[in-house]
């Protein structure tokens, strides 16, 4: 897989093409990057969602349906994701490549022209998102936020993370809440779109083995009408422990199995080399199934159902989320701590040092398998100071050391547990 390349076409508006000849569909993507902010959050999140039911050019479902049919089965498809405290939006199109065309189309330009429509021609109502439109992506947003709950590793997850944040920035939830999306009017959800077209950071992927070029040039028409300004720049603000006390929050309902999520987060502002050793030290603490956490906190002292372990470099906080009885929930704190100060001490053999590093090296090559891996990968990688390939972060991994791991738990300590737990206990 060849790095990516990059050529900015309007002012905060960057084309990015990855080019694998394995691939036999191209996938285009355009991503709208704002900064999380929960008054803002839901009107932004709908907006994919909205764009994707119709266009000026195909005024219905059955029209863009046929259209999509005509490119082969092309699929058009919305979604909406957190990096750290970056919200993104995407609308993107998967299609077959051109050299697979039967009579000779040239697929990439015709998708990624009508990906265009969708974005930049939306179907109005007196210069309005359509109310009938609105209404039924509230609820499925509505649906959306209320299936998290249903999920209660998930939920609790994210409720820690809501806690540790105030609800602010990385604490929001990337669709927003119930209440914030009821009240929203298609005037409002107009206003999010066209702010998105005029000042988010824009990442336009082009994933496959086809020719960008076309793709590229259709974008690039669009966007030279726009005068964009206030250009949002994505970033990823670490969070850094300061010796405070950890925070604490315990969380009550009807649930059979209780959620226990500890945040431990650095007292240092790691250099990009260092956050390879964390990314080990992490997979090492709870990340694989010869981990630290699975082996003593789940095997041997079968203190939970599950206990993992996993490091969001975008925030560079360490997650620790298991499922526990309630009677063993202060023992299993306890001896997720008992298992961090192990890795502080050095207790783990190079054995399991090398066995942990090629997992993580395993998880990094198997990027390259789909288009929808490595578009996520490399988006990721947009909102952070530089982007390195799979093939560079598994040089990276090869050089980290006992001590640079030692380095990394030593510097990670608690700075909250959440607990959601059955109300009698």
């Amino acid at each position: 897989m060849e790095i990516i390349s990059t050529k900015e076409l309007s002012k905060g508006v960057y084309f990015n093409s990855i080019i694998d000849p394995r691939f036999k569909a191209n996938q285009i993507s355009i991503n709208f990057i704002v900064g999380m902010n929960s008054y803002t959050v839901s009107q932004n999140a709908i907006v994919p969602f909205l764009l994707r039911k119709r266009c000026r050019k195909y005024p219905n479902m059955l029209d863009l349906g046929r259209k999509l049919q005509e490119l082969y089965g092309a699929d058009l498809f919305a979604g909406c994701k957190k990096i750290g405290d970056n919200q993104i939006m995407t609308l993107g199109i998967s299609i077959i490549d051109d050299s697979l065309a039967l009579n000779g189309e040239r697929l990439n330009e015709q998708a990624s022209k009508l990906l265009a429509s969708v974005v930049f021609e939306p179907m109005l109502d007196d210069g309005n998102f359509l109310e009938e439109d609105v209404n039924i992506e509230k609820e499925n947003l509505i649906e959306l936020v209320k299936s998290e709950y249903n999920d209660k590793r998930l939920y609790a997850l994210n409720q820690a993370m809501y806690y540790l944040f105030d609800g602010e920035g990385y604490g929001c939830n990337k669709y927003g809440c119930v209440d914030l999306i009821k009240p929203l009017t298609k005037f409002q959800i107009f206003d999010a779109y066209n702010n998105l077209l005029n000042s988010a950071e824009i990442q336009i992927m082009f994933i496959g083995k086809g020719n960008f070029n076309s793709s590229m040039n259709v974008f690039s028409d669009r966007f030279d009408s726009f005068k964009r300004s206030n250009v949002y720049k994505s970033q990823m603000n670490k969070y850094i422990q300061q010796n405070e006390k950890p925070k604490s929050k315990l969380q009550t309902d009807k649930v059979s199995q209780s959620k226990l999520v500890m945040g431990f987060a650095s007292n240092i502002r790691s250099e990009l080399e260092d956050e390879y050793a964390i990314m080990l030290m992490t997979a090492l603490f709870g990340g694989t199934p010869i981990s630290k956490l699975f082996v003593n906190v789940r095997e041997k002292l079968s203190l939970c159902y599950y206990c993992a372990a996993r490091y969001d470099n975008s925030k560079g906080i360490i997650w620790v989320d298991s499922g526990v009885e309630n009677d063993n929930i202060e023992l299993a704190k306890e001896a997720i701590l008992e298992q961090l100060n192990e890795l502080k001490n050095g207790n783990f053999s190079d054995e399991l040092l090398d066995q942990t590093a090629l997992f993580i090296m395993n998880g990094l090559k198997s990027v390259k398998d789909s288009t929808s891996s490595v578009e996520s990968y490399y988006l990721a990688q947009l909102c952070g100071d530089k982007v390195k390939s799979p093939k560079e972060q598994i040089e990276n991994i090869k050089k980290v050391t006992r001590e640079g791991v030692c380095r990394a738990a030593k510097s990670y300590s608690l700075v909250i547990d959440y607990v959601f737990t059955a109300e009698d206990r």
